[in-house]
């Protein structure tokens, strides 16, 4: 009996439709595998490999079957495709998607299968979530957009209840706190695996504003317990990602929204040293006192004090960071960590006063400001900081 094709087979296991053990994520290995295959001769997989439900494909086996698939569709028009057998085209577009997530008319099949019932909603996100275990399959915006449309359908917003969110959230769904909390681990590991993942981003700042609409009337349950979790985790990120501009930013609006909401931040290590005032701005603050040559924390706590709802700096307060800034700049080195560390400060200098005073950015202006300070290193150190101020890290 002739063996399946190498579609039919690998679709089978995206489906976990195989009596081997599940399948729970899928990473590519090299060329044909060869490697692999020698150190595993009596491999019941062949030429795949799973072990501990981890699946392994060698890159040519799956772009051979991606090619096989693409030719099982002798067109991607709707009379073709209804014409085909619905657990073949299952199996034939979820490798097409595997090989190559923004393919739009594979997608676009599995919604009309979805709604005509000939395939599951519930299965669907875990196909959808095994082919973005791939790391460059996560940052596919196609991919975000149908787990987003499965979502909806599985979970709609009941048309008797008006659920209460931020106006801007346009995604039509009431998700239970499991899902979110699901949703939230799906998306730290696609940007872990894949960095600068804007896709995956903006799907957990979605999942992050659901979560925050409804903690105000959950204070000590679930919802309120998951919005700590993330937090916790995106500090913890940040501290060991801190020019991870899409993380800062995230992390910016999380606080904006709990200020607003008057939910209280999770507590956070304080540096005895930062600047006093509200939790977020001193969470900031603090990690600029490790990393000052970081543009993306200078960034962030510029994203807080140009807020209207943000807590306005007494007099001691706007000495202490004009101090802090000013003591950047004076030790900027010969480095070029340390350049770039007073460069930002002295940014932000110039910004925060222009802010609050209204200062101009010329030569005499910045003599002026500084003339307040009786060490002329400072005035020394700003004015040979000046050409790098059009520089970023």
């Amino acid at each position: 009996m002739a063996s399946p094709p190498m579609w039919r087979k690998l679709g089978a296991y995206m489906l976990n439709n195989t009596n081997a053990n599940e399948v729970i994520d899928i990473e590519l290995l090299p060329a044909d595998g060869s490697e692999f295959l020698s150190q595993y001769p009596e491999n019941p997989n062949s030429p795949f490999f799973l072990v501990e439900g981890h699946l392994g494909i060698p890159q040519k086996q799956l772009y051979g079957a991606y090619l096989s698939a693409l030719h099982f569709f002798p067109s991607f028009r709707q009379s073709i495709v209804d014409a085909l057998d619905s657990t073949d085209v299952a199996l034939a577009t979820s490798v097409i998607l595997l090989a190559n997530p923004d393919h739009n008319s594979a997608w676009n099949i599995r919604k009309k299968f979805l709604l005509s019932g000939a395939l599951q909603m519930n299965k669907e996100l875990e196909v959808v979530r095994l082919i973005g275990t791939i790391p460059k399959n996560s940052r596919a915006s196609l991919l975000w957009h149908h787990w987003r449309w499965v979502m909806e359908h599985l979970f709609p917003v009941a048309a008797s209840k008006t659920l209460s969110r931020s106006s801007d959230l346009e995604w039509a769904v009431e998700l239970p706190p499991d899902i979110c909390e699901r949703d939230l681990e799906i998306v730290h590991r696609a940007v872990a695996t894949y960095p600068r993942n804007y896709h995956a981003w903006a799907h957990r700042a979605l999942v992050q504003r659901h979560i925050l609409a409804h903690c105000k009337n959950d204070p000590d349950g679930a919802w309120n317990s998951i919005l700590r979790e993330e937090y916790g985790r995106m500090t913890t990120w940040l501290e060991s990602h801190v020019s991870d501009y899409s993380a800062a930013q995230y992390l910016v609006q999380m606080q904006w929204s709990m200020q607003k909401l008057e939910l209280p931040l999770p507590n956070i290590a304080r540096d005895p040293n930062s600047l006093p005032g509200s939790g977020a701005v001193e969470y900031f603050m603090a990690l600029l006192r490790r990393f000052p040559e970081r543009e993306t924390l200078w960034l962030a706590v510029k994203g807080h004090l140009v807020q209207p709802e943000q807590h306005i700096l007494t007099a001691a307060q706007t000495a202490s960071l004009k101090g802090m800034l000013l003591g950047e700049v004076k030790s900027a080195g010969s480095g070029d960590e340390r350049l770039r560390a007073g460069a930002n400060a002295l940014r932000f200098l110039f910004w925060y006063l222009h802010q609050e005073d209204n200062v101009k950015f010329t030569e005499e202006s910045i003599r002026a400001v500084l003339s307040s300070h009786s060490d002329s290193a400072i005035t020394r150190q700003t004015l040979a900081l000046l050409p790098l101020l059009g520089k970023t890290e």
